[in-house]
């Protein structure tokens, strides 16, 4: 039972609350409360590799050097939604690359990066995940960047077909017609 507190001694510091050792040890902890949806790793939870790699974004699935960039947007069809210019190009049956890019004219670096990001996670949850065929260029539009996910995936999968059909009409080649770097320079003589 507790007895009553006391005043400490002077100079002594206050005494710690008395409790029963026995009944904490003893009394098991209530699991803690967790909001997640069903399905997603809690933090510090390991996962296993067949589930991390279906939410991942690998490099192999990237576009990552400023030579194939050029290249997709010389090249590739041109179309347009309503947040990104979309530049696409025929890669030889490999799996769909994507390649983001945010000039300065969206926003500060802060608001860039939330807009790419919420453009992967879109491109992760989006039937172009699991397309083949072709490299993406999607270049974020400064009139409205992308701010929610849902539509954005909508956006995306609509995306896939008009891409198909573009690329269809380009006979089949991912080079426009009628462009390329022009006539060999004339020889004087």
């Amino acid at each position: 039972m507790d007895t009553p507190e006391t005043p400490p001694a002077a100079g002594q510091p206050p005494a710690a609350p008395q409790t029963s050792k026995v009944r904490a040890q003893s009394e098991p902890k209530p699991p803690p409360v967790t909001h997640r949806s069903a399905g997603q790793p809690h933090a510090g939870e390991l996962v296993a590799p067949s589930d991390r790699s279906s939410r991942s974004f690998p490099k192999r699935l990237r576009v990552r050097k400023r030579g194939h960039f050029m290249r997709i947007q010389r090249e590739g069809a041109r179309l347009a939604t309503p947040s990104f210019l979309v530049h696409a190009r025929l890669n030889g049956g490999a799996p769909v690359r994507l390649g983001i890019t945010a000039s300065k004219k969206v926003g500060k670096a802060h608001e860039r990066n939330r807009a790419k990001r919420l453009t992967r996670e879109a491109f992760r949850h989006s039937p172009l995940r699991v397309m083949e065929g072709f490299d993406l260029v999607l270049i974020i539009k400064q009139e409205s960047p992308p701010t929610a996910l849902a539509p954005l995936i909508a956006e995306l999968a609509a995306l896939g077909d008009e891409v198909g059909r573009a690329l269809a009409q380009r006979g089949g080649r991912g080079a426009p017609q009628g462009r390329g770097r022009g006539a060999p320079p004339r020889r004087r003589g």
